[in-house]
């Protein structure tokens, strides 16, 4: 085999290569892309999207949102929400980021102020290892902050 013909295989694995990522990343939902290693701008802006969406709605699922707003970034997505609660109508907005999204994915959250509080409260870091633990994680911390 001459080096042209080995540059051509090189070629054709590299394109099977992309095809592939493309692939997986396809079949994720919203909250398995968080933990993906993003590689391409174009990757993360559909994570941006998809998260979007989901992580909105499963905040008006399960809590009573008042505002949410997400801010794609460089490799990390932040944001503002604002829950109410049920019982007693007292109301906590929220800043959340997920940090570096092409490796070592950190989800942060804390209370603050308002949309323009980008200093708050203590930070929380919740595990995105799994989505049940997130959850649960996400819970405890609203459920103390929204007394």
């Amino acid at each position: 085999m001459n080096i042209e013909e080995i540059d051509n295989k090189i070629e054709a694995l590299e394109a099977q290569k992309v095809q592939y990522r493309k692939d997986q990343l396809n079949k994720m939902n919203w909250y398995e892309r968080l933990s993906f290693n993003h590689s391409t701008r174009e990757e993360q802006n559909k994570t941006y999207s998809m998260f979007k969406r989901g992580f909105k709605g499963y905040l008006q699922n399960f809590y009573k949102l008042n505002l949410f707003k997400a801010s794609n970034n460089h490799f990390y997505i932040s944001g503002f929400f604002e829950l109410e609660n049920k019982e007693n109508g007292n109301k906590q907005t929220y800043y959340f980021s997920i940090e570096d999204l092409r490796g070592g994915q950190t989800f942060m959250i804390r209370t603050v102020k308002d949309f323009k509080d980008y200093t708050g409260g203590t930070n929380h870091y919740l595990s995105l290892d799994d989505f049940e633990r997130l959850k649960t994680d996400l819970d405890r911390f609203v459920r103390f902050s929204l007394k």
